[in-house]
């Protein structure tokens, strides 16, 4: 498994609020933030209740979007959004950090608050909410587990969203013709560099399928990638979820991780790449001649040439 990087930057930015109150610079900044977005064409009011506000704010800092997350103003919108995008749990589900918790505080099934979880342990969880008690501050509160005024979580897919933002910057832009494809020189090459002498300082770096895919996992918090073509699908089995592949665009996620096999005359050929998101369009981003091919160029080729392909997905809990 991965460290939840994100979600712990999620919640290291938040606590940088704790204390702050109704009209407060640090109040203003969280206003500023949201209104960078205007989630649902919505511009924040001073005088608004801003729990909500707050959390969208924190998840907006950690650069997710309304595709990741329910950004609003509004937690009954922001419960319909997350059940829309499957990332909705109810009271009986651990969450972890950078989750948000939904409360209840009339335990009447009407939901009326929400803050962001900081920790979890065996028996409590510990939070830090905006808009919190009748002062309107930003503090750290600490509930029991299964205490009834939960009334549930939204669970961010946080490890596939940083697998897909990690292969983003370290891949080749994307263009509309064949030329726009190729880079020879550029700033993804140098994050790809400067990536690899902080994660993997002892190793080679190479230019190949796998040390890409090694380079993306490793900066998410994976353990290093092995490079032999068994120990991959074995590391990968070990800590992604195995998926069923039928060549559909639906089969597939942002963060997900494809390995294929083709056999020829010359002998077995491997191919191992990341699923990314660019633009609302599924990609694939790998590290074969220096190029980033758009997903359904590389997919109809697949149909033909690839006897067999892999699909995993990132676990989240």
């Amino acid at each position: 498994m991965s460290s939840n990087i994100l979600g712990r930057q999620v919640i290291k930015t938040a606590l940088k609020y704790d204390g702050c109150s109704t009209g407060s610079r640090k109040h203003l900044d969280i206003l500023k933030t949201f209104n960078s977005v205007k989630p649902h064409g919505y511009t924040a009011q001073k005088t608004d209740y801003w729990c909500d506000i707050f959390v969208s704010a924190m998840w907006i800092k950690a650069g997710l979007t309304s595709k990741d997350v329910p950004l609003s103003c509004n937690v009954d919108q922001s419960i319909a959004d997350a059940k829309k995008n499957g990332i909705f749990y109810g009271a009986k589900h651990k969450p972890r950090t950078g989750d948000a918790i939904i409360l209840d505080w009339d335990v009447n099934g009407r939901p009326n608050h929400i803050g962001l979880v900081a920790k979890v342990t065996d028996h409590y969880i510990y939070t830090i909410e905006g808009n919190a008690g009748d002062k309107g501050i930003c503090k750290r509160k600490t509930y029991a587990i299964g205490a009834p005024i939960i009334y549930g979580f939204i669970c961010p897919k946080y490890n596939a969203i940083l697998i897909n933002k990690r292969a983003i910057n370290y891949s080749y832009p994307l263009g509309t013709d064949k030329e726009k494809y190729s880079v020879k020189t550029g700033k993804p090459r140098n994050n790809f560099k400067t990536a690899w002498q902080k994660y993997l300082p002892k190793r080679k770096m190479g230019s190949g399928c796998h040390q890409f895919v090694m380079l993306v996992l490793k900066s998410c918090g994976y353990k290093t990638m092995p490079l032999a073509w068994n120990d991959i699908q074995k590391y990968l089995k070990e800590r992604f979820t195995v998926m069923d592949f039928h060549h559909k665009e639906s089969d597939l996620r942002k963060g997900d991780v494809m390995v294929y096999k083709r056999v020829d005359n010359k002998g077995a050929h491997f191919h191992i790449w990341v699923i990314i998101e660019v633009n609302g369009k599924l990609c694939m981003a790998e590290a074969r001649q220096n190029k980033c091919w758009a997903y359904k160029r590389t997919v109809n080729k697949a149909l033909k040439n690839y006897n067999r392909t892999w699909l995993y997905r990132a676990k989240e809990r």
